[in-house]
């Protein structure tokens, strides 16, 4: 039995073998240098570019002059800021605004004392025929008697001339002053009722302005009066009236010449003068309360399922077409009436659904983290030497970050193409093919792509334009022995893509001033990007580190 017993010995001293345990794959992953690095700006890249796109986050669909291939209809009842009516309305308020009169109390005072002073003057002259002329003129008091034979008129209006002077002086005794002090006070107090301005204010606030009131302003104290019961100094008729009526408490001798006295000082200066700064101020204030309150009157409103904008037509035959492109295309009062429709369309979804708003916005991010890490993936795959050099990958990231902000400026112009899209695109593809190679450049442009047409909020359409601009201007670039190599690339390409274009927007039945100017530009926008990298291209070199065909041949002459 000794033949089948274990040798526990034996095998204790045999030496085993070690089986070899490999690290996990994100262990062997990490190892290699720079790829932290790579991951924080793989996450400023999606950050940045996330914030790009969807920033703002339902921006409108539509720009000027963009042709529109059915009717466009209000989705949400809302009204919107007439010009015309908000302009009416700012004159309304501003001739309506009541004009300011300041009393005249210098004038007042100047009458007052004028009349205080008669009794004393009179005395002083002892005779009616001795009291200066023109005292006698402004009291209506007739002029010295002529050596001629009276008439029974003048004699007896020198006997009523008479009995006013000695009336007069009658008050300059101490017992009747107090009376004419009293009855002056009361005249000042009356003539204060006499709304008597200048005839052009008067016109001007009765004809011209739609006011109703005006502001009558003694010292402190306001009073507001009806616009028609001011008087003109050329309305004679009123103004004899209104001081008849102010002279009723007077003593009948005297008050005919205080009446002649009053009708000759008022006819020169008025009783209330016009306030200018104040109404001034005033009016501004008016205009400025509808500026920041426009009343319901100055409000267009739209209901559900009228229609903001027609769909763009063909001129007829025989029609005499526009001469102006963007005049067959969304106009600039159309477009102002879709914003309008358009914020109050998100308003109104943010009170009935707020939730929508952000599962829009979610879906976004998740397609832009998609495709970020699809191009994360690619150059891990295929280009790993841009994990392990930080810089390269900096340089990689700025350049499809400073893309995709060269779209997104343009973007903002209201009359500008989505077409200018190619400019950024061919950019890029010409560049990263120079740096890299064709391969990369074809899949590295195209993820540009769809990213720029997530931002612009293209279709399938723009990115089949995107991608013709792309696989042109790639598949011709092999290598750059000439300096004219690049401007022959892409006027080949930016001809391609007119057709392209010009193709895609035909089908659609857009008028022909929109197909070529659409074309146009985005054949532009092809030939302008080999301009711009031929330009460029010392620079490109030096960041990118490389040396092209054309610069080798160089520095071999």
């Amino acid at each position: 039995m000794g033949l089948f017993r274990k040798n526990l010995r034996q095998r204790r001293l045999e030496v085993r073998r070690s089986v070899t345990v490999r690290p996990p794959w994100y262990a062997r992953w990490t190892s290699h240098r720079g790829v932290y690095g790579s991951l924080a700006i793989a996450l400023m890249f999606f950050l940045l570019a996330a914030g790009m796109d969807v920033w703002p986050p339902d921006p409108l669909p539509y720009r000027e002059g963009q042709y529109i291939p059915s009717d466009i209809t209000v989705r949400v009842a809302f009204r919107v800021l007439s010009r015309r009516l908000f302009d009416e309305a700012k004159r309304t308020a501003g001739s309506s605004a009541p004009a300011t009169f300041n009393l005249n109390t210098a004038l007042l005072d100047e009458i007052t004392r004028f009349l205080e002073k008669i009794p004393t003057r009179f005395q002083d002259a002892e005779s009616l025929d001795k009291v200066e002329p023109g005292l006698r003129k402004e009291l209506g008091l007739s002029p010295p008697a002529e050596d001629q034979k009276p008439t029974e008129t003048s004699k007896q209006k020198s006997e009523q001339d008479q009995a006013t002077f000695a009336a007069w002086i009658a008050l300059n005794d101490p017992e009747n002053r107090p009376v004419l002090d009293a009855d002056l006070k009361r005249l000042r107090a009356e003539l204060t009722r006499c709304y008597l301005v200048r005839p052009d204010r008067a016109s001007e606030q009765i004809i011209k302005r739609s006011a109703e009131h005006v502001i009558l302003m003694d010292g402190s104290v306001q009073d507001r009066l009806k616009t028609y019961d001011l008087i003109g100094q050329d309305e004679t008729d009123k103004l004899k009236t209104r001081i008849h009526d102010a002279t009723d408490m007077l003593d009948s001798k005297i008050r005919s010449s205080v009446e002649a006295y009053l009708f000759f000082k008022l006819s020169a200066q008025p009783i209330y003068l016009y306030d200018a700064a104040q109404s001034k101020r005033d009016k501004e204030l008016a205009e400025q309360q509808v500026q920041d309150q426009p009343p319901k009157t100055c409000y267009k409103h739209y209901t559900e399922g009228q229609v903001l904008a027609r769909n763009t037509q063909h001129p007829f035959s025989g029609q005499e077409a526009d001469s102006e492109p963007l005049s067959h295309g969304l106009s600039k009062e159309e477009l102002q009436l879709l914003v309008a429709e358009h914020e109050a369309y998100l308003a109104a979804e943010k009170q009935t659904d707020p939730w929508r708003a952000w599962l829009r916005l979610a879906g976004r991010l998740v397609v832009l983290l998609l495709l970020s890490l699809l191009l994360c993936a690619y150059i891990v795959q295929y280009q790993f030497h841009v994990v392990e050099r930080n810089l390269r990958g900096f340089v990689l990231v700025m350049l499809l970050l400073v893309m995709l902000a060269i779209v997104k400026a343009t973007m903002f112009l209201p009359w500008m193409s989505p077409h200018v899209a190619l400019l950024a695109v061919c950019m890029a593809g010409i560049i990263l093919t120079i740096a890299y190679d064709q391969r990369f450049a074809l899949a590295v442009g195209t993820i540009l792509s769809a990213f720029m047409v997530f931002q612009i909020r293209g279709d399938f359409e723009m990115l089949v334009v995107l991608e013709a601009g792309l696989i042109l201007c790639v598949f011709q670039l092999h290598q750059i022995r000439t300096r004219s190599r690049l401007v022959v690339i892409s006027s080949i390409s930016a001809g391609a893509v007119f057709v392209v274009v010009w193709a895609m927007s035909v089908q659609t039945g857009a008028p022909w001033q929109i197909v070529l100017l659409d074309s146009g530009l985005a054949a532009g926008s092809v030939l302008l990007a080999g301009l711009i990298v031929q330009a460029l291209l010392p620079v490109i070199e030096r960041i990118f580190s490389i040396a092209t065909g054309s610069t080798l041949l160089e520095w071999c002459d």
